[in-house]
């Protein structure tokens, strides 16, 4: 346990001379220095993304040294939601003080009730876990929780101390006969689903949270009882030759009260349920997109080994509202440095934005969720974000270069991971809507000519099956000169041009496959646009290119050989 130690008195002048320069530092680098609980050194050196990073050690070759040098200097974010969190707020939970009853000791937070004689109580969420606070953009920051989880409290309060009367013929003692935290318990929106008894650090768990569109709140009450006893004694015969009292008549009076006192949060449960378009391109590679209807980290997929990650990463970070303790007695306040650092995951949008792995197997089609504007990280936050508008990715669209047989084998299925620690689920590819890729064919050919235009014909059919595509009602296009044209039911548009154009290009740009069923690839088309005359010159052009080419060729043979061939007419 790290406690606060008493210094000498130089010692205080010279820590205060220190405070006076460095002041701002020491507030805004609170947490602990040295790992505890459990968490090895190179867990712990990350956990602290909200510290000051002014100076940075001289790092030792070991893994450990390096990763403190790196964290003295900035801080780290890493991919998933580290899973000491829970393990180091556990042991933060033991550090709260115990203290008696004439003292009552709260983070500088809290809110205090007062009774007659339960004074300075509180009870005050330490954490729930798992959880994540993701920043999602300037406005909002939502605290999402995982459906069943932990929630650790402290309660703590004192109790007034009533001064008793002394004289020759009267008396008057009070003390406590029972005072103790009688009930604490969690609520879910108002109603109690668990409780604990008799302690000042309840540790309570709930689980079956329901996820909605609207925030869950969670209540933390604690109900604080206390009896007093006081007695009286009047004296009732008295021996004023001995000044003292013969005969004493006692009475005793109880009396109790009772005090409850809450701390709520509002939170959003977090239930990842993932759903998606599988395809199959006719090259062989898989079409997938893997989407949710909230945030979420990417998946795995079981198959090909590979990972796609969103737009999201994670940083902890200590609260610092914690980081002073106040203990209230009788006699005043005193404040300290706080034992206690709950710490609280936090995820962010980056700036590299979706990657996948490997990454010469797998490309990024398209990532798709809502527009969001970015949000600012605390000062002593050392991250990168976006700095620009980004597409939340609540939607991710893959292509899979194919390494094995066209058709998914049962154990194909992908495993997404949630902004929450534990948040998983693995899907089978198999129980994804599917949806036929198909080859395009788009051929481009005169329609008919006059003197100062040319009308084209494009066609583009299903290169399967023959089957017209019609694009009226789909997001794919024909592109010609920049020009955007529709197709008909027949697959057929038409496009009218000058007469001395020499050349046409076009291109079908197709719509996203998982957008539209039946999904096709692209497909281009080029044709050449001449007059007769032209046409004419053009026949010669290609019949006199190869007799010119025959007769270079008869030449060369005849004089490296003698053989008198050329000229042809020589023997007419």
């Amino acid at each position: 346990m790290r406690v606060l130690k008493r210094r000498n008195r130089v010692s205080v002048l010279v820590a205060l001379a220190v405070s006076l320069i460095v002041a701002p530092a020491i507030a805004s680098a609170h947490p602990p220095s040295e790992p505890d609980h459990g968490v090895n050194d190179t867990a712990f050196v990350p956990l602290w993304s909200n510290d000051t990073d002014d100076t940075v050690l001289d790092g030792d070759a070991s893994p450990d040294g390096a990763v403190r040098t790196l964290a003295s200097g900035t801080d780290i974010p890493v991919n998933d939601p580290p899973a000491v969190v829970a393990q180091w707020n556990r042991g933060e939970h033991g550090e709260f003080p115990q203290t008696s009853s004439e003292t009552s000791t709260a983070p500088s937070h809290a809110t205090l009730e007062q009774g007659r004689f339960i004074r300075d109580a509180h009870v005050t969420l330490l954490s729930v876990q798992p959880s994540t606070v993701v920043h999602t953009s300037a406005t909002e920051r939502t605290h999402y929780v995982a459906p069943s989880g932990t929630v650790l409290g402290v309660v703590d309060y004192r109790i007034r101390t009533l001064s008793g009367s002394h004289s020759a013929n009267r008396t008057v003692s009070h003390s406590i006969t029972r005072t103790r935290v009688n009930q604490t318990r969690l609520l879910v929106d108002g109603d109690v689903v668990t409780d604990q008894t008799h302690t000042r650090t309840p540790r309570l768990a709930y689980s079956e949270l329901v996820a909605n569109s609207e925030p869950t709140t969670l209540t933390l009450e604690a109900t604080i009882d206390t009896e007093i006893r006081t007695t009286r004694r009047t004296c009732t015969e008295y021996n004023a030759t001995q000044r003292s009292c013969l005969v004493w008549d006692r009475q005793t009076r109880y009396r109790s009260e009772s005090i409850t006192v809450t701390d709520s949060l509002d939170v959003q449960p977090y239930q990842l349920a993932v759903s998606g378009y599988v395809g199959r391109y006719p090259d062989g590679d898989l079409g997938l997109v893997v989407y949710t209807s909230d945030p979420w980290g990417g998946y795995d997929r079981t198959a090909s080994q590979g990972q796609v990650n969103g737009v999201w990463r994670f940083y902890t970070a200590r609260d610092p509202s914690w980081d002073t303790l106040i203990q209230r007695t009788s006699d005043g306040t005193d404040r300290s440095h706080s034992p206690v650092h709950p710490l609280q995951v936090h995820a962010f949008p980056i700036e590299v934005g979706p990657t996948a792995t490997p990454k010469p197997g797998v490309t990024i089609l398209d990532t798709f969720g809502e527009d969001l504007t970015p949000p600012s990280l605390p000062q002593n936050v050392s991250l990168d974000v976006v700095e620009e508008p980004y597409t939340g990715s609540y939607g991710l669209a893959t292509r899979w270069e194919s390494s094995g047989p066209n058709s998914l084998a049962h154990e194909d299925a992908v495993t997404a991971q949630g902004l929450v620690y534990g948040i998983e689920t693995t899907r089978s590819l198999e129980s994804f809507a599917r949806v036929p890729i198909h080859e395009s064919n788009l051929t481009l050919s005169i329609q008919n000519r006059s003197d100062e235009t040319v009308r084209l014909r494009l066609t583009l059919r299903n290169d399967d099956t023959g089957g017209p595509i019609d694009t009226r009602g789909r997001d794919g296009y024909l592109l010609v000169d920049g020009e955007r044209l529709e197709t008909n039911a027949t697959g057929i548009a038409t496009l009218t041009i000058p007469a001395e154009s020499t050349g046409v290009s076009a291109r079908y740009v197709p719509g996203q496959w998982w957008l539209d069923i039946p999904g096709y690839t692209g497909d281009s088309d080029s044709i050449y646009v001449r007059s007769p005359v032209l046409d004419l010159l053009s026949t010669l052009f290609v019949f006199a290119v190869p007799v010119s080419l025959f007769l270079l060729a008869v030449l060369l043979i005849d004089r490296i050989t003698g053989w008198h061939l050329w000229p042809p007419w020589r023997t007419l």
